[in-house]
């Protein structure tokens, strides 16, 4: 046999275990193993509704006077009324009530007349926080911090306490609802409903009841009634999305 027969020879030998390499691995495979999984994907919404059980009033604060220090010590008087009244007349206890942040400026405004702004004197602002479980009472504290000196009530909110398990009530509603649909689905299509694979879930909508900047009148003598309350039922929502196996 000549050197380039040989070489002829060697090369098919070396070309068809190379093509043998080649298709070797794959031969083992089914077409399941390279499927993928069948799924069906659904949405589904949660809700759940509960009365508030908790009021915040915050009371604006102000002092105004010729000097800085002036028209600090107002605001201090005035803050100090404001926090003995809600204490002594609310009845409210110390962690009840709370202050917020403390502002102190020039007074200042427009004066067309003379087309500048003209300062006088100095303006200080803070605020007072009420908290109160019993809802009945908002309209007396209301009255109560008016009367004591608040310039405004700021924001009159409602929250519920137990909101983390309204959450996760609305979310066992959703996964209910979810595998449901699932089932549903899979049923019209002859198929059987597997497991979970995938649960997102979108996040929890918290409302918050609040009546922002609304000037209430103050009682007159004690001859006004107090201001009524009534905040609306909370509703807690979630959404989902589940992906499930078909089987």
């Amino acid at each position: 046999m000549s050197g380039r027969t040989a070489s002829l020879t060697v090369g098919a030998a070396i070309a068809a275990l190379t093509l043998v390499a080649i298709i070797a691995p794959t031969a083992g495979l089914t077409q399941t193993d390279a499927t993928p999984q069948d799924t069906v994907t659904v949405t589904a919404a949660g809700k759940v509704e509960g009365r508030p059980d908790l009021a915040a009033i915050s009371f604006g604060i102000a002092g105004k006077a010729d000097s800085a220090s002036a028209a600090m010590d107002e605001l201090t008087a005035e803050q100090n009324s404001v926090i003995e009244a809600l204490r002594s007349e609310a009845g409210l206890a110390e962690d009840q009530v709370t202050t917020g942040n403390v502002s102190l400026g020039r007074a200042c405004h427009y004066d067309r007349s003379l087309d500048r702004t003209v300062c006088q004197g100095y303006r200080a602002h803070t605020s007072v926080r009420a908290e109160t479980d019993d809802l009945d009472v908002v309209g007396d504290i209301i009255d109560i911090g008016v009367d004591a000196g608040a310039s405004s009530v700021n924001d009159v909110s409602f929250e519920r306490t137990s909101e983390d398990d309204a959450i996760k009530e609305a979310l066992a509603q959703a996964m209910d609802l979810a595998t449901a649909k699932a089932e549903t689905l899979a049923t019209g299509a002859g198929r059987q409903l597997g497991r979970a694979l995938v649960i997102e879930e979108g996040g929890a909508q918290r409302p918050v009841f609040s009546t922002s900047d609304v000037a209430f009148g103050t009682a007159s003598g004690g001859s006004s009634a107090s201001l009524v309350i009534n905040p609306a039922d909370h509703i807690t929502k979630v959404r989902i999305v589940v992906t499930f196996a078909l089987n």
